[in-house]
């Protein structure tokens, strides 16, 4: 083997992208015929053939030419194929075509070794392109690719169908190879094979295969088989598990097999036989075990569905992070001269594990001179690689790293290497490898791999402001960027960072570390910042965080990319460990309070630490003759000595068939024969310090201190009881204070800080729970109390509200008149004694039999148990058991309770005669009022959530009709007690000064159907109380008019005209995002674009949008997923799993959904509630929570908005001071958003520079409107 290797650098600046041109080389051959579907004559193109001639039809016009069509009407399926068998046993592929259709339906394409369903495309006039990367299976006989539909309603038309090999390459580490969906973290290996992606069924651990595929799954019929081997070079493997969900017909049986050395034979264990549908654990078995290998075989008895596959291992390292991927090489052309394998290609992103390897073999009769060629082509955004994380321009240079030439003798194989190239832009790329004949000066191979930088890897920002590298590189950026682990540092530099502020504002930034060695006890410190006019920010006011990262497994859409994503912002209390060559950002915010003076202030930012290993900071090149084992030409030789062999060395073990033989031994070029002699080191534990010099310009007008953009954000009280481990209320309200302090740092209001403190509605007058008034059926007066029990497997009683104090020392006399429906009929009178706290001392039982005629009963209580202050009496219609399943109807009337030898009749109402009239309808207000004022006045939220009585709600079945202590809407009661009720409420918070931030939010998301329920619950509000706001999450509709105040849709299906209108008319337009929207869109996922939470704002701005909307804050866990919390189990790690999954909709956990990474999740809680998660452990925490990157750039983005509005608002007072100021009319422009930073709302730039640069013009126009030029 010979080795050519030499170091390169790519650096890919801000340029435009240019599209690149693909070599199509005329020797290459294509696996299928006529793919455009040209031609003039016949009823089919040339190699196609239709399966029903009624149901498609060859086009005259297409994509580009002609082009085939299916139809259908929603209840057939219809394909064309072709005519020859494109396809090779255990290959792998890429399919690409053009689809376009008018109707709704499934479109198939693919073939049926594999084969992908279509049911995500729009009736459109335009075309889409789609790819599909897959590989066969073992056996591929009377095969054919077809393109058809499966019970599509409408037509369906394909064009420029394409099928070429491809080779899949794997990221290396070391001597690991780890593919997509495989990762090794803190020694855990994970393979996760994501089936709905394009290339959902090809894997690195695929070894072979007898199944098909469709779409998402696998698809075995009896015999069928799948073969993974999970084999990791130098790591041994502790432990397995196996993943598995299946679905399966009729008597099929799924065998899992286990082996080690994949032979299958005397060593193979079947270790679970699956015959039911559902989710199945299989552990490795214990023999099998420690190994480098194991391999896992599904083989089917029966048709079988294989819907989902993982595989755990523990590993007894540790140490290693790394995530694999999968990339695939297109070869364009061949002539057979030379075969070329690749190593490597690197990890393809802007970190330092970059480099291009491969072997490249002579394979004819005679030596080849070569000359091996790589270059990477930016490419103007396709559909191949579709993605919206950046912004494609149309101007960047194809860069050529470099060339290697050599000289390839019979028989022998060259390693090629291009070392350390660099990716610094988000985007597609075009990768291409030629290797020429030097002498007839034509390619003998030429390859492509197309691929896509991501948006986590986005590195052509920030500069260095380290004075010596020596040991590490410190580097800064602006807020609005998510900086990877991997990246490496900037090349700018610069001596002083410089930021802005208005008074009244956080202003954040990130500083940078890269250690070259690993580096002990650092610490981050800042120091007083001081002005030119003394005045001083002192040090404290700066607050300094690391930020963590998360690993992100599936991405929340084709933005995101499996990795560490930072998100978390840990406070910075303690000495840190860093290890070398990744980064650790820390995050530095401001906080310039409104007394502060205005002006420029400067301070620094201090790091220290010690070394955490010797580090050899210089070493002497000693240039020494290196004896090599091989015998070379001497015209090998000669070349070396003049560069054509340069970095070379002959080590293929094999004797060169050269002409002229010579043995001797020959001078290395230098690079490759100098040793190292180290001069100087310095020693572990020495110290290392970098300050860097910040300067902070406050700009003199200040920001209010209510956000003017509306905000209602959701947040459960609950979630911050479990995790914290709170033991009773006071414990939960000194907690929850830290995180609405937060919230208010952050100018977005909670959904309901009153949620623990709410205002109670007391409907006296229905003293009972439970039990009806009956005016047929009495002993005296108009009424009596109906029983009605007819529920066999729970007990009703009809049970006092309204707690009943007595005298545990005297006695008492209960009696009652009861009339059961049946003679004989067991029934029961229960007291309950409680105690001061309302907690239950002792429960008294007495037991009857009814004669089924009225019959007055009574009982003398002698003594109540010590400590009772209070009783409850429930009358039970029939006998109370644990089952419930006695069932029956009794009358209770003329009841009394009173203290002996006589006393006062302690049951109001005692003949149950009161009427809905008579009732006393009053708010409780005790708990809530003095909250209000502090977080609604002194906090300055904006909003909140104001429940409702009885407005109803969706079930599964439709609809549940609202209710007010047992009345239904439309009953006279019902209105009474609703009206009553909502009157009190709507008063109460006007003369509050609460009312115009409350909103009544019933009913969520609601759907066509809804509609009419909708609008009479909302209507019903209106007519009671019209000063309550009404917010409904739904876009504009003309069935809802004039039944909603404000509008909140989700961001999608914002409609600008209409809500431009309904603004004229009064109402208000907020929007809101949650799951959805995926990219294009702004989305709040952590593998989203930083700038996206900050840029929504900016949309709000742009689209007059009164107020944002997001479901949830402290969404930490689910319910669905993690079902048995109260039973023990330990609920999710949100640092541990980024996931944030279904919740509250009784799913079983087959059936629980991904809603995206960090969705209903801003703030985090205390890393310390989980230090011992690992052992099932929570820790007990009064801390307050931890923000995330996401929480911090919205901030950044409603102070954005504060921006524009304070300039409106000054251009407003300058008019009506001076109507024709020309400097209003300046300031007035300004408040249009540019073009360079948005245009829609699938539209905007991903790189904040323009956002920084109108900010600053706004806030010079605002100084200028507020102290003149």
């Amino acid at each position: 083997m010979k080795t050519i290797a030499g170091p390169i650098l790519l650096v890919l600046f801000s340029l435009p992208c240019l599209l690149a041109q693909t070599v199509s080389p005329p020797n290459q051959q294509a696996l299928i015929t006529n793919g455009g579907f040209e031609g003039q004559e016949g009823n089919f193109p040339t190699g196609w053939i239709l399966s029903s001639e009624t149901e498609g039809k060859w086009e005259f016009s297409g994509k580009t030419g002609r082009s085939i069509s299916v139809s259908g009407q929603g209840q057939t399926s219809s394909y064309w194929k072709s005519e020859n068998n494109p396809f090779a046993p255990n290959t792998t592929y890429r399919l690409s075509f053009s689809v376009q259709t008018n109707g709704v339906g499934t479109a198939i394409a693919g073939s049926h070794l594999a084969n992908i369903d279509l049911i995500d495309l729009q009736a459109d006039t335009s075309w889409q392109s789609r790819d599909f990367i897959f590989t066969t299976p073992q056996h591929v006989t009377d095969a054919f690719l077809r393109f058809g539909q499966w019970q599509f309603d409408g037509k369906v038309y394909f064009d420029n169908i394409s099928l070429v090999k491809v080779t899949p390459v794997h990221r290396h580490r070391n001597n690991l190879e780890l593919g997509k969906g495989e990762l090794i973290h803190d020694g855990e290996y994970v393979f996760y094979s994501d089936f709905t992606e394009i290339d959902g069924n090809v894997s690195r651990c695929l070894l072979q295969h007898s199944a098909s595929f469709n779409t998402d799954r696998w698809i075995l019929s009896a015999q069928d088989e799948i073969v993974y081997a999970h084999t990791l070079p130098d790591q041994s493997q502790q432990s397995g598990v196996i993943r598995l969900q299946v679905q399966k017909r009729d008597n099929a049986t799924l065998l899992v097999e286990c082996d080690a050395d994949g032979n299958f034979s005397t060593g193979a264990i079947t270790v679970k036989e699956i015959d039911k549908n559902g989710q199945y654990q299989v552990q490795i078995p214990t023999q099998l075990l420690p190994s480098n290998s194991i391999f896992i075989r599904l083989k089917s008895t029966g048709d079988c569905q294989i819907i989902d596959y993982q595989y755990q291992a523990q590993l007894e390292d540790d140490a290693l992070q790394f995530i694999g991927d999968t990339n695939y090489v297109e070869v364009l052309s061949e002539t057979g001269a030379v075969d070329v394998s690749f190593k490597t290609i690197g990890d393809l992103n802007s970190g330092d594990h970059n480099q291009v390897v491969i072997d490249i073999a002579n394979l004819i009769n005679y030596s080849l001179e070569l000359e091996a060629t790589l270059k990477i082509t930016p490419l103007v955004s396709t559909d191949t690689f579709a993605s919206n994380d950046a912004d494609q321009g149309t101007s960047l240079q194809t860069i050529t790293p470099g060339r290697r030439i050599f000289t390839v003798g019979v028989a022998e194989t060259w390693e090629v290497r291009w070392t350390d190239y660099r990716l610094q832009q988000v985007g597609n790329y075009e990768m291409q490898i030629e290797v020429a004949d030097r002498f007839y000066g034509e390619p003998v191979f030429l390859a492509q791999i197309l691929f896509h930088v991501p948006i986590l890897y986005q590195a052509d920002y920030g500069e260095i402001v380290s004075q010596d590298s020596t040991l590490a590189t410190v580097w800064w950026a602006d807020s609005t960027r998510k900086i990877s682990r991997q990246q490496v540092p900037p090349t700018n530099q610069t001596s002083l960072i410089r930021l802005s502020t208005a008074k009244n504002e956080y202003e954040p930034f990130q500083l940078v570390i890269r250690p070259k060695y690993r580096l002990s006890q650092v610490t981050v410190a800042c120091s007083n910042f001081v002005s030119d006019q003394n005045d001083l920010i002192e040090a404290n006011r700066v607050q300094i965080s690391k930020v963590d990262y998360v690993l992100v497994r599936h991405p929340s859409d084709s933005v995101g990319v499996r990795g560490y994503w930072p998100d978390p912002l840990l406070p910075h209390t303690a000495p840190l460990e860093l290890d070398s060559r990744q980064n650790y950002p820390f995050w530095l915010t401001f906080y310039t309070p409104s007394d502060l003076p205005a002006g420029t202030y400067r301070g620094s930012v201090i790091i220290s630490g010690t070394l955490g290993t010797d580090a050899i900071l210089s070493e002497e090149k000693i240039r020494q003759p290196v004896e090599i084992r091989q015998q070379l030409s001497a015209t090998k030789q000669r070349e070396a000595s003049i560069g054509y062999h340069l970095n070379c060395i002959d080590a293929s073990g094999t004797q060169s068939r050269s002409a002229e033989i010579e043995a001797e031994d020959i001078l290395l070029p230098e690079s490759m024969a100098e040793q190292a002699k180290v001069v100087e080191v310095l020693k572990e534990g020495s110290i290392w310090q970098e300050t860097i010099e910040v300067e902070l310009e406050v700009w003199d007008f200040t920001l209010s201190d209510e956000a003017h953009v509306r905000s209602s954000f959701g947040f459960d009280p609950e979630i911050v009881r479990k995790y914290h481990l709170l033991t009773d209320d006071q414990e939960l309200d000194e907690v929850l204070e830290k995180y609405y302090q937060n919230f208010a740092n952050h100018r977005i209001s909670p959904q309901n800080p009153m949620q623990t403190n709410p205002i109670f509605t007391d409907f006296e007058g229905n003293w009972w729970i439970d039990g009806e008034q009956d005016s047929t059926v009495k002993i005296e007066g108009n009424h009596s109390l109906k029983v009605i029990d007819d529920d066999a497997t729970a007990d009703v009683a009809a049970v006092n509200i309204n707690l009943i104090p007595i005298d545990s020392t005297k006695s008492y006399e209960l009696s009652w008149h009861v009339k059961t429906e049946k003679l004989q009929q067991p029934y029961q009178v229960s007291i309950v004694c409680l105690d001061q706290n309302s907690d239950i001392l002792q429960i008294i039982d007495l037991p009857f039999v009814g004669s089924g005629t009225w019959e007055k009963e009574w009982t003398q209580i002698g003594a109540f148990p010590t400590e009772t202050e209070f009783i409850r009496i429930g009358f039970f219609p029939a006998r109370a058991s644990e089952s419930g399943a006695k069932t029956g109807t009794a009358w209770f009337d003329a009841t009394l309770l009173s203290a002996l030898p006589t006393g006062e009749n302690l049951i109001p109402d005692p003949n149950f005669e009161r009427s809905i009239t008579d009732w006393n309808i009053t708010l409780d207000t005790q708990r809530f009022e003095p909250v209000a004022k502090r977080y609604l006045d002194q906090f300055h939220f904006n909003t909140f959530h104001l429940p409702l009585e009885g407005m109803g709600h969706r079930t599964l079945q439709g609809h549940r009709v609202g209710e007010i202590e047992g009345h239904q809407v439309g009953t006279p009661e019902y209105e009474i007690l609703f009206s009553g009720y909502l009157t009190q409420l709507q008063n109460y918070l006007e003369s509050g000064g609460w009312l115009e931030k409350a909103y009544a939010h019933w009913f969520d998301e609601p759907v066509a159907s809804d509609y009419q329920f909708v609008k009479a619950g909302m209507d019903r509000i209106h007519q009671v109380a019209p000063k309550i706001s009404r917010l409904l999450t739904e876009q504009v509709e003309p069935e809802l008019i004039d039944s909603v105040d404000v509008w909140c849709p989700i961001v999608p299906n914002f409609n600008p005209s209409r809500a431009q209108e309904r603004k004229g008319k009064g109402d208000q337009v907020w929007w809101h995002i949650r799951s959805e929207p995926k990219a294009p869109y702004v989305g709040l996922f952590i593998d989203h674009n930083a700038i996206d939470l900050r840029m929504w704002l900016w949309q709000t701005w742009y689209y007059g949008v009164d107020g944002i909307r997001i479901w949830q804050t402290n969404h930490w866990t689910s319910q669905d997923k993690f079902p048995d919390q109260e039973a023990g189990q330990m609920p999710q790690n949100p640092y541990l799993d980024p996931i944030s999954y279904s919740s509250g909709s009784l799913l079983s956990e087959t059936q629980v959904s991904n809603w995206g990474n960090g969705d209903g999740r801003l703030i985090y809680p205390p890393k310390s509630i989980l230090a011992s998660y690992d052992i099932g452990q929570l820790a007990k925490s009064t801390s307050g929570p931890i923000n995330s990157i996401r929480l911090e750039i919205l901030r950044e983005g409603i102070e954005d908005y504060e921006y524009f509005w304070t300039l409106r608002d000054l251009v407003s007072q300058e008019k009506a001071a001076s109507p024709e100021s020309t400097v209003a009319r300046e300031a007035e422009g300004y408040l249009v958003v540019p073009d360079t930073v948005l245009t829609s709302l699938v539209d905007y730039t991903k790189d904040p520079t323009p956002l920084y640069a109108h900010r600053a013009v706004l806030a010079q126009m605002i100084l200028r409107l507020t102290n003149g030029p």
